[in-house]
C-alpha cells in the first residue's frame, strides 16, 4: 500500500493520524486471486491533461552555487504517477518534496524492483531552460521496466509531464557555466504483498537537484583497477539495464580498491578480461592503428554493457566526423570508429608500443573521465594524458558535446523545456508576493492572508524587474526565524568556472577609545590570567548593539563564516614568491620585532559564570585595497568551528559576551584588536579570512602561490606552553616569550610531502583542494594558523592544521595546507570579474 505524504516536521506516527495529509488509496488489487489480470497493454497511460499541481507553501532557499553538493540539495517539488494492474496509470501530481510512506512488505525492499534514469536541464545563455535527449532517457527506462515487470508509459506523456515540473522549480536550475538540473526519474514496485511475482502497484516519480561541474577545476584523470575478482555483469543477466540491482554489489570492490590508491574499477569479464565499463560509466579506448588512423573503440552493446546517452552521443559524433557529415575542430581526420571488444592484454601491448592514445569514460554526471591509469596484475599501465587531463580525441568530443548541451551549438538534441522570457510577469507577481508575506511574517500576522494587498503589489511591483523576496535564515541555537531582505548584489564572488562579485563591503569603524577599568570590575573565575583578560578585552570592546563600532559578536561572526563560504575578494593578491629583502620574513630578528609577524586569533564566549575560549595562530597578509587601519588575517577555521558548536555559546538566550580578538605585539604588553568580519572561508581546506584592526608595527607576509618540493628547508612558527628543557633536545633553545603567556619559536623543518583527498601521495601542484603538505617536524598544540615559510625565500608557502600518524614506521608528521589555497578566496591577478 503506497501513501504519498507532504512534508512535514511531524513524525511518522503523527502523520497517520492525520487523514487529511494522505493521499487517497489505490483501487484495491485481490492479490493471489486467480482472476485474471488485464494486459498491461491495454489499460490506460500516462495523460498529461490530468495533471494535478499543488504547489509548496513554504520554498526552500536555494543554495549558492558553492553550496551545492550532488544529490544533497532537492528542489520545492516532485512529480509523482501511481500505478496498478486493474486501473492502469492513476492522475500524474506535482506536489512538494517529501517522503513516501510504503508498506514493509512492499517488493521493492524485498525483491529489488527498482529502476531508475539520470538526464539534465541546462540554462541557456538565451533565457531557455533544455533537456538533453531526452527521449533516449524514456526509451532506456521502459526497456528496464520491461525486464523486471514493471510497467511502461509513452515517451512523450512523460516529457511533457517532466516539462511541467521542470516549470514549477525554473528558478533551482543553475545559469552558471558547468552547472546544471540533474534529474532523477525512478520507478518502484509498491505491491504490499511478499512472493516473487511481478508487482501489480508501482510508483513512477521524479525527483530533481542543481549540480555543479564534475571537474570545477579542470580535467583530473583518474586512475583505475582492472578487478579480476569481481564481476559487474554476464550473459543474460542485467548489466544492459539501469536497475538499482546493478550498482550495490560494485561497493564492496569500490572500498577494496581505494584502499590501494585507486578511484573506480574497471570491470572484466570472462577469461580474455574483456573491458566492459568504468566504475558506473562506459569505456572508450583510442589506439594508433599500424596503417597510422586513429581508432575509437568501445564495447560493443551485448547484454553486458549499459547502453549510455553519452555513449550514443560520442559515436554518433565521432561516426559523423569520420564520415564528413559534420566535421569537430581539432579532431583527427583519420579516425576510424569501431564498437568491438577490447581485452587487457590488448591494452597492455599497446602501452608497450607507444600506440595507446588515450582512456576515457562517459557518463551523464562528468560527460567524459579521463585515465591515465590502470592497475592490472600487480603492475600499473600507465595512460598519455595532455596537460589539460584529456586527450585528441576526447578534448574536441567534449567541446562538441557540451557546447550541444548548453545550446552554445544548436542541434535537435537539445529539447526546449522552459522558455523563461514567456513567464517573467508571472516572476514578478510571485516576487512581490514574497515581499509581502514576509513582511506580514515580520510583523506576527503570518497566519492572515492579505489578498488584496498582494494584488495591489504586484500591479505595483510588476514594472520593476528587481524586486526580490526577503529570505529567512536560521539562526543556529534560536527558535525563531531571522529576516534578512535579498539584496541585488554581493560582497563576494562564489569560486566556480565562471566567477561573480559586486563591491567588497565597508570597512568597519575604528574600535572605541580605551578606557582604564573599573575598579568595580571582577573578572570571571577564568582558568588562567590570560583567559580573565580575554574576557575582560571582550567587555571592555563591546558597546550597545546600536553603535556601529560594536563587537561583533561570535553568532554574526559565525553567521558570515557559513555564508561566505568559497568566496573571493574583489581584490588579487600579490605573488611574491621571491620577495624582497625588506618583505622576506624575519626569522632571526629580535623578540620584539618576531612577534609582530605572527598573532594569536582567539575566540571567546561567556555566559554567566562558564566561558570557553579557544585560541590558534594567524598571520597577516599583504591584500590591497583594506582601507587605512584594516589588516587581513590567515588562520584555521577548526577552532572557530569548535566554539561554534560550544553549549555555552549555544546558551539560550544568548550569551552573556562573545567575539574574536587578535593577540600580537610584546608579550609583556600584548595588543588586543576585535575581528570585524569573516571576509572568507575554505572550509574544505580549513582556511579562514579575517579583517581587524592593524595592530601597531604589524608585518604582513608574503605569500607564495607555487608548491615547495619535497627536501625543500622550512621555518614554521610553532608555539607552546613551555621552552623544551630536555638537554637531549638539540633544538631547545631560541625560544622566546610570546602572546598569551606561551612561547614561540621559528623552528626548522623540511617538506616531506603532499598528499591527495584519498592519502595518495601527490606530486607538488598536481593535487586537488583537499590534499594537504606533510612536514617535519610535528607542530605543536597552538601552533596551528601559524605558517610555514620558505626559508630560503622568506615566502609563506603553506598553512599548519595540525599533527598527523603517517604510520608506524614513519611515525607522526606535522600536516598543512598548500599557499596556493589562499589563493583561491582572492581574484587572480589580471582576471577581470564579470559583475552581477
Amino acid at each position: 500500500m503506497l501513501r504519498s505524504l507532504r512534508p512535514s516536521p511531524r513524525c511518522s506516527t503523527d502523520l497517520l493520524r492525520r487523514p487529511d495529509r494522505v493521499i487517497p488509496r489505490l483501487a484495491p488489487v485481490r492479490y493471489g486471486s486467480t482472476t485474471p489480470t488485464p494486459d498491461p497493454a491495454t489499460l490506460p497511460d500516462i495523460e498529461p491533461a490530468r495533471l494535478e499541481i499543488e504547489r509548496t507553501g513554504e520554498p526552500k532557499k536555494r543554495p549558492e552555487p558553492s553550496e551545492i553538493v550532488f544529490g544533497h540539495n532537492f528542489t520545492d517539488h516532485m512529480l509523482v504517477v501511481p500505478w496498478n494492474a486493474t486501473t492502469g496509470w492513476d492522475a500524474p501530481k506535482i506536489k512538494p518534496y517529501g517522503p513516501l510512506l510504503l508498506e514493509p512488505s512492499c517488493s521493492v525492499f524485498h525483491y529489488a524492483q527498482e529502476l531508475f534514469e539520470g538526464l539534465k536541464a541546462y540554462r541557456q545563455e538565451s533565457g531557455k531552460i533544455t533537456l538533453f535527449r531526452p527521449d533516449m532517457n524514456f526509451k532506456r527506462m521502459n526497456t528496464s521496466a520491461s525486464r523486471i515487470a514493471l510497467p511502461n508509459f509513452k515517451p512523450e506523456a512523460m516529457l511533457e509531464l517532466l516539462k511541467k515540473l521542470i516549470q514549477e522549480d525554473k528558478d533551482w536550475v543553475p545559469g552558471l557555466p558547468g552547472y546544471s538540473l540533474y534529474i532523477r526519474p525512478t520507478m518502484i514496485g509498491t505491491q504490499a504483498a511478499l512472493g516473487i511475482a511481478p508487482a501489480k502497484e508501482a510508483l513512477l516519480y521524479v525527483i530533481c537537484c542543481p549540480v555543479g561541474p564534475y571537474y570545477p577545476k579542470g580535467f583530473k584523470p583518474v586512475a583505475l583497477y582492472g578487478t579480476t575478482k569481481y564481476i559487474r555483469a554476464a550473459p543474460g543477466g542485467i548489466g544492459g539495464y539501469k536497475l538499482g540491482a546493478n550498482y550495490a554489489p560494485g561497493l564492496v570492490a569500490q572500498r577494496e580498491i581505494e584502499k590501494q590508491g585507486y578511484i573506480q574499477n574497471l570491470w572484466l569479464h570472462g577469461p580474455d578480461h574483456l573491458i566492459t565499463e568504468v566504475g558506473t560509466m562506459n569505456a572508450f579506448v583510442v589506439f594508433k592503428r599500424p596503417d597510422g588512423a586513429t581508432e575509437l573503440v568501445t564495447p560493443p552493446l551485448d547484454g553486458m554493457i549499459l547502453p549510455g546517452v553519452t555513449r550514443d552521443s560520442v559515436l554518433s559524433l565521432a561516426r559523423w566526423h569520420a564520415s564528413g557529415q559534420a566535421k569537430i575542430a581539432d579532431l583527427p581526420d583519420d579516425l576510424v570508429v569501431s564498437e568491438r571488444s577490447v581485452s587487457m592484454k590488448e591494452v597492455k601491448e599497446a602501452e608497450k608500443t607507444g600506440t595507446l592514445v588515450e582512456f576515457f569514460g562517459t557518463g551523464t554526471a562528468a560527460v567524459i573521465s579521463p585515465v591515465d591509469r590502470i592497475g592490472y596484475l600487480g603492475e600499473d599501465i600507465h595512460i598519455p594524458t595532455g596537460p589539460d587531463g584529456m586527450g585528441p580525441v576526447s578534448r574536441p568530443i567534449w567541446k562538441q558535446l557540451t557546447s550541444i548541451q548548453t545550446g552554445k551549438i544548436p542541434h535537435e538534441w537539445s529539447v526546449v523545456s522552459v522558455d523563461t522570457s514567456q513567464l517573467q510577469d508571472l516572476d514578478d507577481c510571485d516576487r512581490a508576493r514574497g515581499i509581502v508575506r514576509s513582511w506580514a511574517r515580520l510583523v506576527g500576522f503570518s497566519n492572515i492572508k492579505f489578498p488584496v494587498l498582494l494584488n495591489v503589489a504586484c500591479m505595483a511591483l510588476r514594472p520593476s524587474l528587481s524586486v526580490r523576496p526577503c529570505r529567512a535564515k536560521w539562526r543556529t541555537g534560536k527558535a525563531r526565524y531571522i529576516y534578512a531582505p535579498c539584496v541585488s548584489t554581493r560582497n563576494y564572488a562564489v569560486v566556480g568556472s565562471t566567477t561573480y562579485v559586486g563591491e567588497p563591503p565597508s570597512p568597519p569603524s575604528p574600535p572605541p577609545t580605551e578606557q582604564p577599568p573599573s575598579s568595580s570590575f571582577k573578572p570571571p573565575d577564568a582558568s588562567t590570567a590570560f583567559d580573565a583578560r580575554v574576557l575582560y578585552e571582550l567587555r571592555r570592546h563591546a558597546t550597545p548593539p546600536g553603535s556601529e563600532d560594536r563587537l561583533h559578536d561570535l553568532p554574526e561572526l559565525i553567521l558570515q563564516y557559513l555564508d561566505r563560504s568559497e568566496r573571493v575578494l574583489d581584490v588579487g593578491l600579490p605573488y611574491e614568491s621571491r620577495p624582497s629583502a625588506d618583505r622576506r620574513t624575519p626569522f632571526d630578528s629580535n623578540a620584539s620585532e618576531e612577534n609582530h609577524t605572527v598573532a594569536m586569533v582567539v575566540h571567546a564566549a561567556q555566559s554567566g559564570e562558564e566561558h570557553k575560549i579557544t585560541h590558534c595562530s594567524g598571520f597577516a597578509i599583504n591584500a590591497p585595497g583594506m582601507s587605512e587601519g584594516e589588516a587581513v588575517f590567515v588562520t584555521c577555521a577548526h577552532t572557530l568551528e569548535e566554539i561554534r558548536h560550544s553549549p555555552v555559546l549555544n546558551a539560550i538566550p544568548k550569551p552573556h559576551v562573545s567575539g574574536s580578538l587578535l593577540v600580537s605585539g610584546d608579550a609583556s604588553s600584548p595588543t588586543f584588536s576585535p575581528v570585524s568580519a569573516v571576509l572568507s572561508a575554505l572550509h574544505r581546506s580549513d582556511l579562514v579570512l579575517l579583517s581587524a584592526t592593524a595592530p601597531a608595527n604589524l608585518r604582513t607576509l608574503p605569500v607564495s602561490p607555487y608548491p615547495a618540493h619535497p627536501g625543500t628547508p622550512i621555518r614554521a612558527h610553532f608555539v607552546c606552553e613551555a621552552p623544551p628543557t630536555s638537554t637531549s633536545d638539540a633544538d631547545a633553545d631560541g625560544w622566546t616569550p610570546w602572546v598569551g603567556g606561551t612561547w614561540s619559536k621559528w623552528v626548522r623543518g623540511t617538506v616531506v610531502e603532499y598528499r591527495d583527498s584519498a592519502g595518495r601521495e601527490a606530486k607538488p601542484g598536481s593535487y586537488d583542494a583537499l590534499a594537504h603538505l606533510h612536514f617535519d617536524p610535528p607542530p605543536t598544540p597552538g601552533s596551528s594558523g601559524g605558517p610555514i615559510v620558505d626559508e630560503e625565500s622568506g615566502a609563506v608557502i603553506g598553512v599548519m592544521l595540525g599533527t598527523q600518524l603517517q604510520n608506524r614506521v614513519e611515525g607522526v608528521r606535522g600536516w598543512g595546507v598548500p599557499a596556493e589555497m589562499i589563493f583561491e578566496m582572492f581574484r587572480l591577478p589580471g582576471l577581470k570579474l564579470k559583475r552581477q
